[in-house]
C-alpha cells in the first residue's frame, strides 16, 4: 500500500503496529473471521472498526487490516476538519484513512460537513477505512447518523463494521494504559451494511459472539458468508473456498510464529500470485 500524503494523521493514533497474526495469537479474533475480513477487503470493501474507550483496540484492528487491501491500493490519511481532501487521481483503488469519525475536537477527528465531504469522495469511487466509538454495529449505525451526521446512503457505503471490546481488565481513566496486566480485547461482531428501498440502513450479521463458546463465530446462512457472497456477486461456494484458503494461510503463519506485518504482507502477495 502506498501513502499519497503524510501518514501521521493515521499512524499517530496507533500505539503498536500489530499484524492480523498478532491478533489471532492474542485471541483477539479467531482465524475464520479474520480470513473473512481479508477476503472482503481484498474484494473492495470499506471498513470501520468501532469500540468503546481509547485503548479498546479499534485503531489496531483497522491498521492490521490494511495488509489485505487490493493490489495497488493507495491511501490518503485525512488530516481533520480543515483537510481540503485534494486526493491525487491515480490508477488503482484509493482509500481514505480516517482516524476517527467523531464530533470530539481532537485534531484528526471529523464529523458533520467534513465527514460529508469525505463521503462525497466515497460516492465518487474512493473507499474508506476508519474508526468510531460504538459498542455494537447497531450503535455504530446510529452514531454515524446522529453524531457524525451522515446520510443513510453514505452510511451504507461503509460496507463492513467490526466491533472490538475489552472483555477483561480495565484501562486507567483517560488513558490507553493498563490499570492491570490482564487486559483482554476481543472482536465481538462483524456486520455488513446496506440500504433498503426506504433508504434506511440495515445490518446483516457476518459474525457474532457466541456466549457458549466464548468466541466470535461466522453466522449461519442465509447471513454470514452467504450474505457476503451476495454483496460481492460471487457464488457462495467460491467465497467459502477462498476464505478457507486464507484461513489456512493465517493458521500457518501462526504455527510458524511469523507475526510481523511484513510477513503477513508477503503471504498476501504470494497467495495473489498463485
Amino acid at each position: 500500500m502506498q501513502y499519497l500524503n503524510d501518514p501521521r494523521p493515521w499512524t499517530e493514533g496507533i500505539d503498536r503496529d500489530l499484524s492480523m497474526v498478532d491478533l489471532v495469537v492474542n485471541e483477539t479474533i479467531p482465524v475464520a473471521p479474520a480470513a473473512l475480513l481479508w477476503w472482503a477487503l481484498e474484494n473492495g470493501a470499506s471498513l470501520l472498526t468501532a469500540g468503546g474507550p481509547s485503548g479498546a483496540g479499534k485503531s489496531t484492528l483497522a491498521n492490521a487490516c490494511l495488509s489485505f487491501l487490493p493490489e495497488g491500493a493507495r491511501a490518503y490519511a485525512v488530516a481533520g476538519r480543515e483537510d481540503p481532501l485534494q486526493v491525487p487521481t491515480q490508477d488503482g483503488p484509493t482509500y481514505l484513512l480516517i482516524s476517527e469519525l467523531s464530533r470530539h475536537g481532537r485534531p484528526y477527528y471529523i464529523s458533520g460537513p467534513a465527514a460529508r465531504r469525505a463521503f462525497a469522495l466515497v460516492r465518487a469511487g474512493l473507499r474508506v477505512v476508519g474508526t468510531l466509538h460504538a459498542d455494537s454495529v447497531d450503535e455504530a449505525i446510529d452514531n454515524l447518523g446522529d453524531e457524525v451526521e451522515l446520510s443513510p446512503e453514505d452510511i451504507a457505503r461503509v460496507d463492513l463494521v467490526a466491533i472490538t471490546r475489552i472483555v477483561r481488565g480495565q484501562l486507567r481513566p483517560g488513558s490507553a494504559q493498563l490499570a492491570n496486566d490482564s487486559l483482554q480485547r476481543r472482536i465481538v461482531e462483524i456486520g455488513l451494511l446496506a440500504s433498503d428501498p426506504d433508504l434506511r440502513v440495515r445490518k446483516v450479521e457476518l459474525a457474532a459472539w457466541n456466549t457458549a463458546s466464548g468466541r466470535l463465530e461466522t453466522a449461519e446462512p442465509p447471513t454470514g458468508i452467504a450474505a457476503l457472497a451476495r454483496w460481492a456477486g460471487v457464488p457462495t461456494p467460491s467465497v467459502l473456498a477462498a476464505i478457507a484458503e486464507r484461513a489456512d494461510v493465517l493458521a500457518r503463519l501462526v504455527a510458524e510464529e511469523r507475526r510481523d506485518p511484513s510477513d503477513v504482507a508477503a503471504a498476501v502477495r504470494l497467495l495473489r500470485t498463485k
